[in-house]
């Protein structure tokens, strides 16, 4: 009796080493995707799993014969570059705050086309995604513009801002404006264009596609208070979103806007 007791614990104890190393294979082969990579120039193309991504290099077993391949990501064309940044991202690649908590029959936040000024800086107070140091009754003094700002950790697509309005002839909300990142000239091509570009991707990535885009801001031709936009997205509540660069007393502004209109 005790024998059998014994060869019974054996057997489950068996069992029980199978069932973790089965569980263990299985993120394995649940998570595998042979897809198709390509070189640098897409001169060249082979099949193959992704088994590891670090900074450095990107390991990929072959499908045709099993081995492992080990690839510099320079070697790897860019739209593969692109797909291991959307599906194994390193921390800093992932957007912050890609959502922009649009709330129904609103554009951003709770903000409408159309609200008075009061009903805006009420909205604002009331968000957790904007403050402002100064108190309401000062608005009237300074002016709204520039006096509320993103919180952190609130950014917007990863873009802390300032906030600009535009009224319309009844003096509601003709369209808001975020100024982003400010930028001295000698600095634009090093620092503000890739905030552009990244800023592009996420937008894209959370609206679609823009109806509307253009290689490069024009940015060279700006007087101060120009904007010149490079990218549209049409909005399903209504109104546009726009993405560009601006110049600010001699500084080059990353700024998008929400209009009721197309500018």
């Amino acid at each position: 009796m005790a024998a059998q007791q014994k060869t019974s614990r054996s057997l489950k104890a068996v069992q029980l080493r199978l069932l973790t190393l089965l569980l263990l294979c299985l993120p394995c082969s649940i998570h595998a995707e042979a897809r198709i990579w390509k070189n640098s120039d897409a001169t060249r193309s082979f099949s193959g799993t992704l088994v590891k991504r670090e900074a450095d290099k990107v390991t990929i077993k072959m499908t045709a014969n099993g081995r492992i391949a080990v690839i510099k990501p320079e070697q790897l064309h860019a739209k593969d570059i692109e797909w291991l940044r959307k599906n194994h991202p390193f921390d800093h690649e992932i957007p912050k705050n890609a959502d922009p908590e649009i709330a129904p029959g609103s554009f951003y936040d709770t903000l409408s086309f159309g609200d008075d000024r009061a009903t805006v800086i009420k909205k604002l107070k009331a968000s957790k995604r904007f403050h402002s140091q100064l108190d309401a009754t000062f608005f009237a003094r300074t002016g709204l513009n520039g006096t509320f700002h993103t919180t952190k950790g609130n950014e917007f697509f990863g873009m802390r801002a300032s906030l600009y309005y535009g009224w319309d002839d009844n003096h509601g909300l003709k369209f808001l404006s975020l100024y982003g990142h400010e930028t001295p000239q000698a600095r634009v091509e090093s620092s503000l264009i890739p905030l552009w570009q990244e800023m592009t991707k996420n937008i894209t990535g959370y609206f679609g596609k823009p109806t509307s885009a253009y290689h490069k801001p024009d940015y060279a031709n700006l007087t101060d208070g120009g904007i010149t936009f490079t990218h549209v997205w049409p909005m399903k509540a209504g109104g546009y979103l726009l993405l560009g660069v601006g110049r600010q007393e001699g500084t080059y502004i990353l700024v998008t806007r929400f209009s009721s209109v197309m500018p």
